[in-house]
């Protein structure tokens, strides 16, 4: 009733999603949309461009060659919907959908994960174990990696995508930057960041656990 009003103008999605309960999108001096801080900022990666969803439905024009051609790469939410905005604290998942066409081929998915900045975070090949090492029959495949909670920073991260064959290497497909998420931080205390404030350096942001022996007094 008595605190202070703050207007904070920024295209720092962190900081408003952290520091801000409403917000207003402006274009050209109008606002084209007010809500929540979480909405809003949706709002506004939709509008530079950033998906989580490439897919290609013809075949003939998909990545690939004749050993594996590719449906589609998407970012997923723990609920299984395709999503380019992510709670910091939720599980996410990435997945490469494809076809395999000639059947004795030993095939391993990747994905590469790059900062906004096009700093290399990580590199993940697939490792299911059901799978590892075996050739596999021709069909429909996805291939899925999961990355946990409090693991990743905020920010934006973008992903490519691949497939190649083991013993002998072979490439089949390469989509670099293909798709794209950003990881907000809901600033509720229950994070990597607990009830700190400002910037905070990495690519990485893993919650670890703890301890504290109190040895003398």
């Amino acid at each position: 009733q008595h605190g202070r009003t703050v207007i904070l103008v920024s295209h720092d999605m962190q900081a408003i999603t952290r520091l801000c309960k409403r917000a207003m999108l402006l274009h050209q001096g109008e606002v084209v949309q007010e809500g929540t801080a979480h909405d809003v900022v949706n709002q506004y990666l939709h509008a530079g461009h950033i998906q989580a969803c490439a897919e290609w439905p013809d075949r003939a024009q998909a990545p690939g060659n004749e050993v594996v051609r590719l449906r589609a790469v998407r970012v997923k939410s723990t609920a299984g919907q395709v999503a380019d905005v992510m709670d910091i604290r939720k599980p996410i998942r990435v997945e490469i959908e494809y076809d395999i066409l000639k059947p004795g081929h030993t095939i391993v998915a990747q994905f590469g994960f790059n900062t906004e900045d096009d700093v290399i975070a990580f590199v993940v090949n697939d490792r299911d174990p059901a799978w590892y090492r075996r050739p596999r029959p021709t069909g429909h495949y996805i291939s899925t990696v999961w990355i946990p909670g409090n693991f990743l920073s905020e920010g934006t991260m973008v992903v490519g995508g691949g497939i190649f064959s083991e013993d002998p290497w072979q490439e089949h497909c390469d989509v670099p930057r293909v798709v794209g998420f950003r990881v907000i931080d809901p600033g509720t205390g229950d994070t990597a960041r607990g009830d700190v404030t400002g910037r905070w350096e990495g690519v990485v942001r893993p919650l670890l656990k703890w301890t504290t022996e109190h040895l003398s007094s």
